[in-house]
């Protein structure tokens, strides 16, 4: 068994599927169980102008965990929710495929929208729109961790990620919905992970600045920081704008 064996499938009808921002199409992820973040994640995403389509996240059971080949109790214990969130993210690129999107906005339901989301996200999406005749890009992060500061700036909107933490808040184009979905026929555990670690390969972006935080503030993964004075920053501070 495989990631791809545990996706849901034909979710949507075409004509539900609406373009967002110059994207195709927008979805989101939410556990059944996680119905505050659900309420929050919509009415949030709705006053910023989007309503993404909602996902239900994936849940494995114990059996599906060690099909994967997690056999070792600790390790499954601690892949439970990344296997679930792998899954679940599969899922979308899965049905962006087979409604035959050109991209997709991605979105977790703890992802939480920078004020000025609007602009920044219609800025981004001209400057793909602009660049699409010098480059090809795969994905881009609309928000996370980039790992350190070597990350080469390829326009002035755009850095070329070299890695980057998290998977709250991105798009892909439909030029990598194949890539990705490739991933999902081997053992992973951390989509993020198996993210940070593919960049080199591929044509991974992020914005200038970002435009989507997860909700808990005080996590570093969740791209912000809280510093002895208490004041949040963010790891972006460090890259010329």
């Amino acid at each position: 068994m495989n990631h791809l064996d545990l996706i849901k499938r034909n979710l949507f009808k075409r004509e539900e599927v609406k373009e967002a921002f110059g994207f195709g199409g927008s979805f989101y992820i939410n556990c059944k169980r996680s119905r505050e973040r659900r309420k929050l994640f919509e009415a949030e995403a709705a006053s910023h102008g989007i309503r993404p389509l909602r996902v239900e996240g994936f849940e494995p059971t114990e059996e599906e965990v060690e099909a994967l080949g997690f056999t070792e109790w600790k390790l499954k214990r601690r892949v439970f929710g990344q296997v679930g969130c792998a899954v679940s993210h599969f899922t979308i690129i899965a049905e962006a495929k087979r409604l035959g999107l050109p991209s997709v906005l991605i979105f977790e339901d703890d992802a939480t929208f920078c004020e000025g989301w609007e602009k920044g996200i219609e800025h981004l999406s001209s400057e793909l729109e602009a660049m699409e005749h010098v480059l090809d890009w795969d994905m881009v992060y609309l928000g996370g961790v980039p790992h350190g500061v070597k990350h080469p700036r390829i326009s002035s909107a755009f850095f070329r990620s070299l890695g980057m933490w998290c998977t709250h808040a991105y798009a892909v184009h439909e030029a990598f919905f194949d890539s990705f979905l490739e991933w999902g026929t081997k053992q992973i555990a951390s989509i993020d992970s198996k993210m940070f670690h593919q960049a080199h390969l591929f044509n991974f972006l992020f914005y200038r600045e970002p435009l989507n935080f997860q909700r808990d503030g005080e996590s570093l993964i969740a791209g912000r920081q809280i510093n002895r004075g208490g004041v949040i920053q963010n790891a972006y501070d460090s890259f010329p704008r």
